[in-house]
């Protein structure tokens, strides 16, 4: 199955951008070279631009089976150290590495700022938790995900998030 996302003119798009800056695009983690870097520091909203490659990028069969299979290990090998550290609410340094891995792995992702809704059981008596942020004063992430092709979402910290009435997270 495609990637629901891709759009070759926005891909065309931003390539352009990209090569007009001397930024190569060729593979993931380039968010780290020196060009891509200086215009970040200019714009802090160019890193955005990072996102929607990966978004419009198109792959295939071969790679999106590699990926997700890369995509398991790695973050099972998270989700194993965030519940034997017993911290919550680590999903922005949980998700960081996760991203960092991946690109080392030489898969596509970026981590983003993400809003998030817990909803329980009916029987269980809790009721929906959650994760807003407010747009007042500077912004920070109330949760914090992996864009991944060819997982839309991949959280390995859902299950530690802070809430009233959980116990460790569980």
């Amino acid at each position: 199955m495609p990637w629901p996302l891709s759009n070759d003119q926005e891909r065309r798009r931003l390539e352009r951008a990209f090569t007009n800056r001397n930024i190569p695009f060729d593979t993931p983690g380039f968010y780290d070279h020196p060009n891509f870097l200086t215009h970040e520091q200019k714009d802090p909203r160019f890193l955005e631009l990072y996102a929607r490659y990966i978004e419009t990028r198109q792959y295939g069969d071969d790679y999106l089976a590699n990926a997700a299979a890369k995509i398991d290990i790695a973050a099972n090998a998270l989700v194993s150290a965030v519940k034997a550290d017993g911290r919550l609410g680590a999903c922005v340094d949980a998700s960081g590495m996760l991203g960092r891995m991946l690109d080392r792995l030489g898969i596509w992702n970026y981590v983003a700022k993400a809003t998030l809704t817990i909803t329980f059981p009916s029987g269980s008596g809790i009721t929906d938790r959650y994760f807003w942020s407010f747009d007042e004063g500077s912004f920070a992430a109330p949760h914090a995900i992996v864009v991944a092709p060819p997982f839309g979402v991949v959280d390995v910290t859902v299950r530690h998030q802070i809430y009233e009435g959980s116990e460790g997270g569980q």
